[in-house]
């Protein structure tokens, strides 16, 4: 459990990261100019920002303290405010924030509604052994119901590129 909840800060540490290291990036498929001084690969894991009804109580205990509208918000002010863009799931185009701001206003969206975030992250380690992580980029999550109001799970909402 511990670990897990530690493993939750260092996600939101990196995120404070990803949006203090974030710029206008003209392609989000351009490949990394990241190069590990010992080993390192990519790797990819979700964390629920609020789990629901049916979640196991360890994903409740892993997000005591996570201030779920403070992470969503700032997420979304860094796009705003041209810090970061936000690349289309599907078709990895670039939006604009006209296109994020009617994605809002969008009837059936709501940011409470963003629960899961999926990191994409290089992981290396230097000569002396150490671990290094940075952000490459992010999706957030947003959660999808069936016409009867049954929760499905969740579908991509945009990627949000650190590059």
């Amino acid at each position: 459990m511990q670990r897990t909840n530690t493993a939750i800060k260092i996600a939101l540490a990196l995120l404070i990261a990803l949006g203090a290291q974030c710029h206008r990036a003209e392609s989000p498929l351009g490949t990394t100019s990241l190069q590990p001084q010992g080993t390192g690969d990519t790797v990819v894991y979700s964390v629920y920002l609020a789990p629901n009804q049916a979640s196991p109580s360890q994903q409740v205990e892993c997000l005591l303290g996570l201030n779920h509208n403070a992470f969503v918000d700032l997420i979304f002010g860094r796009i705003y405010n041209g810090q970061c863009r936000a690349y289309g799931f599907d078709d990895a185009r670039v939006l604009s924030v006209s296109d994020v701001r009617r994605m809002e206003r969008s009837e059936n969206f709501s940011r409470e509604r963003i629960t899961l975030v999926q990191f994409r992250e290089l992981w290396s380690t230097d000569s002396l052994g150490r671990l290094h992580k940075q952000v490459l980029s992010l999706t957030l999550g947003i959660e999808a119901y069936s016409p009867q109001g049954t929760f499905l799970g969740h579908r991509a909402l945009f990627r949000v590129d650190n590059r």
